[in-house]
């Protein structure tokens, strides 16, 4: 048994070494991805497919202002029973519930619809990973992050502003991957965040070797 846990201690440090062997030393972390997460009522309640514009722009507004559930408790208050949300919809409801953090909701809105196909677009897909990574469902928000990866890019769908770039859904990727104990998969999305964005990757590495000590 100790010898094996050496070993695991031996990869995780070469792994650290490897993610801080950078030029990134005095260079400020990159921000917090974590969405505010206020409290508000858990329920939920069935969506309506149609929603009128005036409703859908001060919900939008309620979220810029950073409302996110005065906006959702908007939004929910034109549901019907009667009828399914549309793509756009479903997206914005589970855009404002991660909003507030109710990740809970998030999964129940878009789990199984992206399962189906009757929802699509990199921007379902990251809120998705988010909503799994706050249940420690690693192996599903791997798949996610890599769906969403795969719908924005080239030539794919823009990512949604909420769900940042290419290079915060690749960081949580590899961190799920890390969590995993998938290092060698982690490695390669790794050196392309750090190509990209040193900064990021920085945080990256911190974010990894704080997981690996819980």
């Amino acid at each position: 048994l100790v010898g094996s846990e050496m070993c695991i201690r031996d990869r995780i440090s070469l792994f650290f070494l490897f993610l801080l062997s950078g030029s990134w030393s005095g260079m400020i972390g990159a921000p917090a991805l974590q969405h505010p997460v206020h409290s508000g009522p858990s329920g939920l309640e069935p969506v309506v497919q149609e929603v009128p514009d005036s409703l859908l722009r001060a919900v939008r507004e309620e979220y810029e202002a950073g409302r996110h559930w005065h906006g959702v408790r908007l939004l929910r208050g034109a549901i019907s029973e009667a009828s399914a949300p549309d793509e756009s919809t479903r997206l914005l409801l589970a855009e404002g519930e991660g909003g507030w953090g109710n990740w809970e909701a998030v999964r129940e809105l878009l789990e199984g619809p992206l399962a189906r196909g009757s929802l699509s677009g990199p921007g379902g897909w990251s809120l998705l990973g988010r909503s799994l990574e706050a249940t420690e469902r690693w192996e599903e928000a791997v798949e996610a992050y890599g769906a969403a990866l795969a719908e924005s890019d080239e030539g794919g769908e823009p990512l949604p502003a909420f769900a940042g770039d290419q290079g915060i859904l690749r960081s949580r990727m590899a961190r799920a991957l890390g969590r995993l104990g998938r290092f060698e998969e982690a490695e390669p999305v790794f050196e392309t965040v750090a190509s990209e964005d040193p900064a990021l990757a920085a945080w990256l590495g911190l974010e990894v070797a704080r997981d690996a000590t819980e």
